[in-house]
């Protein structure tokens, strides 16, 4: 089981990862290169969060993992 841990309130802009976690950087390279780019929007102070939605860890298929990323705004 992985940890949980309590978050403050705020706005969030979320994305969704789907797939292996070995190419998650292309996700992230896409939200901070591409969406934060093109958004009159800044990025808040607060940590970034990933919630594990899809996740089996006695799985070989990574393909269907599906990981929401958080990304905290002013």
């Amino acid at each position: 089981m992985l940890p949980e841990k309590q978050i403050c309130g705020g706005r969030y802009a979320k994305f969704i990862h789907s797939g292996s976690y070995d190419n998650i950087d292309e996700t992230y390279t896409k939200i901070y290169a591409g969406w934060m780019l093109t958004q009159k929007i800044e990025m808040g102070v607060s940590p970034i969060i990933e919630e594990y939605i899809k996740f089996d860890d006695n799985s070989d298929n990574e393909d269907q993992y599906i990981t929401a990323i958080y990304i905290p705004l002013f």
